[in-house]
């Protein structure tokens, strides 16, 4: 009898899982299955995007692609203790990852770093090779026909690959960060501008009379040493005055052609006492000249390298740097396109708090013990008049300040 149009189910069952096999060959994330003790089954080839041949995973554990520090999130043993307040113990390295830690018995786009295959915790590999990934995964149970109750035996789910997303994301925080530092401290120079100019005219009164008093008194007036201390204290609180009118004016720099690498070093050997602090250089001899008001750009290094020192207060290492770079349109710095030059400076002190940062170059904001919270602000704002910027982050052992700033060939800055 001729059977070649008679219907096989089994012959459908392996077409159907060739076809499955094919989609999920083709389907970006990555799609996984693990047994009751966390160990991979079957994963998809699209694990290769993050540093991994399939056959490299079946028959080990989940938790050698997820970084150590979030496996509290994924590990059984782990997140519960976790959940409860206890401690974990910390011993028992986790066996299980599976549904049976949540309610649900599902888990629905959690947040994990996967790491690359070679990967060492805490060492120095490149942190850009370290992925983000989104997991969704569902417990998977057997029903028995003699028993009363599910049997557990897996976990199956997919990890959808968001690196680029979180980057994207972090870039538009960034920049949005950067147009609100720049529009808070216009809006604070502005009040600043108005509350110096009013004290300086008082201060221009009290001064006149102290003078004329202690010009009549003479040096033997039995006040003279109390009304020369009070002279002084006025003068100071000018000089600051002075200080708030400038950063509210934000004066027009008056650029000339500047050498960058003796602009460093001669603010190096300013500020900085090379018996607490060492200094490493990193100034390529073919850095283009730059168009600045040297005075000003000489402050901007001046209040960087004076806080590095404050940070060292027991001495350590800056290290300043400068490289020449074209950045394009659509980054996550607030500039536009262009040619620039980016002078690092990093120091090995005490680092800055992550919520310091988006008050570090407002004005009067500052962590020392009678600081004015000027430098750095005016810094900000000398930079931003010479069509450049200034961004810190935390580094480590320390902290790091970059100042980026337009440059132009040889030819054209002398041409012009």
């Amino acid at each position: 009898m001729n059977t070649s149009g008679a219907f096989h189910p089994h012959s459908r069952e392996t077409n159907l899982e060739q076809q499955y096999r094919l989609l999920l060959e083709i389907i970006p994330d990555v799609v996984y299955r693990i047994d009751t003790e966390g160990k991979f089954q079957f994963i998809s080839r699209s694990i290769q995007d993050l540093g991994w041949m399939p056959e490299d995973l079946i028959g080990n554990h989940f938790s050698t692609i997820v970084h150590p520090e979030d496996m509290p999130n994924v590990s059984r043993e782990l997140f519960l203790p976790g959940r409860d307040g206890a401690e974990p113990e910390k011993r028992r390295p986790p066996k299980f990852f599976d549904e049976r830690r949540t309610g649900s018995r599902m888990t629905k786009w959690l947040e994990l770093r996967l790491v690359p295959k070679g990967w060492v915790h805490n060492s120095t590999h490149d942190s850009d090779l370290i992925h983000i990934g989104e997991l969704a995964s569902v417990g998977v149970y057997e029903q028995a026909a003699d028993a009363q109750e599910r049997r557990f035996t897996g976990t199956v789910g997919i990890i959808r690959d968001i690196t680029e997303k979180k980057q994207e994301e972090h870039a538009r925080k960034k920049l949005e960060q950067q147009y609100l530092q720049a529009q808070r401290l216009e809006s604070l120079g502005l009040l600043a501008g108005g509350i110096a100019h009013d004290f300086k005219n008082l201060l221009t009164i009290a001064t006149g009379y102290l003078e004329v008093t202690s010009d009549q008194g003479g040096p033997d007036f039995p006040f003279a040493n109390h009304l020369s201390r009070a002279l002084d204290a006025l003068h100071r609180s000018r000089e600051l005055t002075e200080r708030l009118l400038g950063f509210s004016r934000g004066s027009a720099p008056e650029k000339q052609p500047a050498d960058l690498v003796t602009l460093l070093r001669k603010t190096v050997d300013l500020v900085i006492d090379s018996e607490k602090v060492a200094v490493d250089y990193d100034l390529p001899a073919e850095l283009e000249p730059i168009l600045v008001d040297e005075g000003q750009i000489a402050q901007v290094f001046e209040n960087i390298m004076c806080n590095a020192t404050h940070a060292m207060p027991e001495g350590g290492r800056l290290s300043i740097r400068a490289c020449a770079l074209d950045i394009a349109a659509g980054t996550d710095l607030a500039l536009p396109q262009g040619h620039y030059v980016r002078i690092s400076f990093t120091d090995t002190g005490s680092g800055i708090p992550e919520e310091h940062l988006e008050k570090i170059f407002d004005p009067f904001f500052s962590t020392k013990s009678g600081g004015t919270g000027l430098g750095l602000a005016t810094s900000y704002f000398i930079a931003q008049k010479h069509g450049g910027l200034i961004t810190a982050e935390p580094h480590e052992g320390g902290a790091v300040f970059q100042v980026y700033l337009p440059s132009e060939s040889r030819e054209k800055i002398y041409s012009s």
